[in-house]
């Protein structure tokens, strides 16, 4: 006769299958506490550019440009704020040049192909780094605006010796310069931001900005006159 287990108390085999299934809970669970701790940076970015926030337009007058020709420190101004035109120290991947043409319109040259800003309004003529001063050409659709990461990354074993408060959570922020001229070329530059989440005062900019991507599209005319 196949016994039964008193009322009120269960069988060792489903005691097992409990065990197991909130072992196996909890395993997962660890795992990915130390997945999203270990990788957290790197799975912020892959949502980020999968599901971009939402985008906040920002000032762009007045615009203007210091190069410097050995690549590490050119600025590009927008309104009353800098971002970098060139990678972090050393030099990396972007190869730009900024040309003045004949007809004193300012042009960006990246990856084999160009794009002109607009004409000249001021110029500083400094040896070492000249600084111009334009204004987007006539017709030309131009967009600058700013989106908060939509997953921060936990920092919670961050500390500070010195007993400074210390950001226990981190996300991007993207800046990102849209440039459209009529016959259909675009040029966008992307820089990427962190803001720092403090218990006492919440997310705060760090400031941190660094050049991403910058891409010219040519139009479909410059396409086939390349070709």
């Amino acid at each position: 006769m196949e016994s039964v287990a008193p009322l009120g108390q269960r069988s060792p085999t489903i005691n097992m299958h409990v065990t197991a299934s909130i072992a196996l809970v909890t395993a997962c669970v660890i795992t990915v506490t130390i997945l999203w701790l270990c990788l957290g940076r790197r799975i912020s970015m892959l949502v980020d550019s999968l599901f971009p926030g939402q985008p906040k337009p920002q000032p762009t007058d007045p615009m203007s440009i210091a190069f410097d020709p050995n690549g590490i420190s050119s600025r590009f101004t927008l309104a009353s704020w800098t971002w970098p035109l060139s990678w972090p120290w050393p030099p990396g991947p972007f190869d730009l040049k900024i040309i003045l043409s004949r007809r004193q319109e300012l042009i960006l040259c990246a990856d084999g192909r160009s794009f002109a800003f607009g004409p000249v309004q001021k110029m500083w003529a400094d040896t070492d780094k000249p600084q111009y001063q334009f204004i987007p050409a006539a017709d030309d659709g131009v967009s600058f605006t700013r989106d908060l990461g939509r997953l921060p990354w936990l920092t919670p074993f961050t500390f500070n010796i010195m007993g400074v408060s210390v950001p226990k959570a981190k996300r991007y922020a993207y800046d990102r310069l849209r440039w459209t001229k009529p016959g259909g070329s675009t040029l966008e530059i992307i820089w990427r931001n962190e803001y720092w989440w403090y218990p006492r005062t919440g997310w705060n900019d760090t400031y941190n900005i660094r050049l991403l991507s910058v891409r010219i599209r040519l139009s479909p005319l410059e396409k086939s006159a390349a070709a």
